[in-house]
């Protein structure tokens, strides 16, 4: 089965949007958010308990800056996650990710190519397949995806046949959906 579909800044956004809720990167996400929060609550604490040589004014100080700062940064650090990640794609001219896009599903594999790049892969690059409301997204092992937007079908039927297509020769070749990296399941070639 081909398609061919046209991907624009908002799709390239929802694949951000998901990307940084995946298992592999919302944990390291989290873990930066945490360490700064922990980082500033010690210097406040630390600060209070010299000024005011007293350890409860330190802990009270400390513990709500930690408080305070932790949500605060697990917001931006996703938001400037994000906001790189669209300078990124906006700044390379030859980027893949925008524009037309023919994507050949067959049995030995997927291929999307685009006036830029040709991505071909193996089923068993692929860790896994998932849809939001909008978009359907393959999933390989480098953490990356080929982003489908659902507009690009006439029909939910058809739609859901591209869909059902795709996850079940996905499923038949074994993919286990972890995200060890397979050598030599990628075939990547780029040109101008």
């Amino acid at each position: 089965m081909t398609i061919e579909y046209d991907t624009d800044m908002n799709d390239i956004e929802a694949w951000h949007r998901y990307f940084v809720k995946l298992p592999q990167v919302a944990p390291a996400l989290h873990l930066q958010s945490l360490a700064t929060a922990l980082a500033s609550g010690a210097i406040v604490g630390a600060l209070t308990l010299t000024t005011s040589k007293n350890v409860w004014a330190g802990v009270i100080a400390g513990g709500t800056i930690f408080l305070v700062v932790w949500p605060l940064m697990a917001v931006a650090v996703r938001v400037d996650t994000l906001r790189r990640a669209r300078r990124a794609v906006v700044a390379d001219t030859t980027s893949p990710a925008l524009g037309h896009h023919t994507l050949r599903v067959a049995p030995d594999g997927v291929t999307e190519t685009s006036s830029h790049h040709t991505l071909s892969v193996r089923w068993d690059a692929v860790a896994r397949t998932d849809r939001t409301k909008d978009h359907y997204f393959i999933l390989l092992r480098s953490l990356s995806a080929m982003i489908i937007p659902f507009r690009t079908f006439s029909s939910d039927a058809e739609k859901e046949g591209f869909v059902h297509l795709v996850e079940q020769l996905f499923s038949s070749h074994g993919a286990s959906g972890t995200t060890a990296p397979s050598n030599q399941a990628m075939e990547r070639t780029n040109g101008k």
